[in-house]
Parts: C-alpha cells; structure tokens; sequence
C-alpha cells in the first residue's frame, strides 16, 4: 500500500477544491476500481484457467471421523470463537491425529459452476473479472500528505477559488502557511523556490550520508541506522554511488516535484511503476527531465492541483 504525488493539470478557471468533476474526470482513467461500463475497463476472460484448476487441481483437507472433508481454515478448527470466519495462520488448529490428504477438486464439487462459486465467488458466466490495465489509484485527495508544498510568488495569496489547499492527510498537518497552497495558476506559483528547497534539502541529505559514513566505520551502527531513518537515506542510489556535494545537490535540485503528472489532455506520465511500500521499479531516467520541460510550457493561468494518491 503506498501514497505518491501527482501534479495534474486541469482546466483554465476552474476551482478544483469545489468542481471535483473535473479533476475526477481527469484521473478516473487511472481508477484501479472503475465499473464495467467504463470506457478504459477491460475484461479478463478467466474461462479456461478455471477450467484447468477445477478438472487438474487440488487442495489439502482435513478427513473428519464422520467421512467430511473440511478445510484447514474451517470454523470447526477455529480456536477462538471470535475469530470464526477468519483466518490468520494462527486463529486455527488442526488436531494431530487427523489425517490431511492432497484432494481433487472434482472429488468435493461435482460441477464446475459449484467449483468456481466456491473458489472464485463467482455464480454467472463469462468468468473473469473486470480490470484497469492502466490503474494508477484506488483512491486520492486534493493536498493529503503533501499539502502546502506548492510556494506561491509575492503578490499572490490564497482565496480558496483559484488558489487554496484541498484536505491535510492522516498523517500530516492542516496547511497554515498563508504562502504555500495546494492548487494555484502555474502563474502565481514559485517554482524557482521549489528548486531551491530542494537543493537545501539535497544539502542536508548529502551531509546526513556523510555522517552516516563516520558512524559505520566507527562500529556505531545503531546510531547509524537511526540517522539514515532521520534523514530518509534509505534507498537513495544516487548517495549509493556516493557523488561529490555540489553533484548530488545539482542533480536532486532539479528533480520533479512529484512522482507524477498529469496533462490538461489527460496524459499520465511518471516516474515508474509504483508498488507495495513505495518501491518503485522500472523507473524512466528522462522522468525530471520531462517534467520541468512540461512545466515550462505550462501557461500562466494554467491551474494545477498536487494530488495525493493512494494504491
């Protein structure tokens, strides 16, 4: 389960705190959840591999004195009447004397419609399920734990209309800076400021890993760890390959603001496949790059809106 940033891009004039339409309309092509009408769902035709598991697999159960055939995580072997229904490794117990045979599905469901039902929860043909193959989300807010982090120019304040800040996250703070929002015109927004916060940031990370270096070799790797906790070293590549100062913070000074970014015309781009724990893989090097290419050409009354995503 990770949370990730997105910059989108929504129309001109447009309030996105209050016309949550349009900015839905924009992201609900990435919805990991949309329903089967949806345009961008697909259908994954699962007929055979049911098919296939149902005539050649098996599973282990549980021979009952009685001639039943039950399942290791039956209520029957719940150890906790609370927990009944559920099952975690650990809420149930299979006596010792009872014996556990490999059994053919066929052999406890005579059809495959009660196999599938069972198994798969699924009473009605085709079988299958409906995905997005281009899912991004299962959910998201405006702001969330990244609220504020947009630096607004002199001369430009919040009104809650065309500049403003959407909702804080559980694990973040209300937005009190009168001069950082979360949506605003690409006008009125400091990205220069962002390129500097982040070259101090990257400063400070650099100094972090040197500290980080003195520590191990000094045999203090408990205090080490707890610094690169501190100071999110963890897998940072770039400190890996360990870089002079000035390298690494030219290089973080001008990375994306967000993870991703979404065009007025509905273009997702990212930085790569975002997965469990924020692990990232199949990364695009060019991601910084296109990125501040794109905000470059954005126009001035160009709204954006930092999103927090969740998948």
């Amino acid at each position: 389960m990770s949370h990730f940033s997105v910059l989108v891009a929504v129309p001109r004039d447009c309030d996105p705190f209050s016309n949550y339409n349009t900015l839905y309309r924009l992201l609900a092509p990435f919805n990991e959840q949309g329903d089967p009408h949806d345009e961008f769902m697909e259908f994954d035709d699962r007929e055979a591999e049911f098919l296939d598991e149902y005539e050649n697999g098996s599973t282990i159960r549980i021979a009952m004195p009685d001639g039943r055939l039950l399942l290791p995580w039956d209520d029957e072997f719940c150890k906790d009447d609370d927990m009944k229904g559920l099952f975690t490794g650990y809420s149930h117990e299979v006596p010792e004397q009872l014996e556990q045979r490999d059994v053919p599905h066929k052999q406890v469901y005579p059809t495959l419609e009660e196999y599938v039902a069972r198994w798969h929860s699924q009473s009605a043909r085709p079988y299958g399920y409906w995905s997005n193959p281009q899912a991004r989300w299962d959910w998201w807010v405006v702001g969330g734990r990244w609220t504020g982090s947009l630096p607004l120019k002199e001369g430009f304040t919040k009104d809650q209309q065309t500049i403003g800040d959407g909702h804080h996250g559980t694990c973040s703070e209300p937005n009190d800076d009168p001069r950082s929002c979360d949506y605003a015109p690409s006008k009125a927004i400091d990205w220069q400021a962002l390129i500097t916060l982040q070259a101090q940031r990257a400063g400070d990370k650099w100094e972090g890993h040197q500290e980080y270096k003195r520590l191990l070799a000094a045999g203090q790797d408990e205090e080490a760890k707890q610094l690169a906790y501190e100071k999110g070293l963890w897998r940072d590549k770039a400190l890996e390959e360990d870089p002079t100062r000035d390298a690494y913070v030219l290089a973080k000074s001008h990375e994306a603001v967000t993870f991703a970014f979404v065009t007025a015309e509905g273009e997702w781009n990212e930085r790569g496949s975002m997965g469990w724990w924020a692990i990232v893989t199949d990364e695009h090097p060019e991601y910084d790059e296109v990125f501040w290419q794109w905000v470059e050409q954005l126009d001035d009354d160009q709204m954006v809106v930092v999103v927090d995503c969740h998948i």
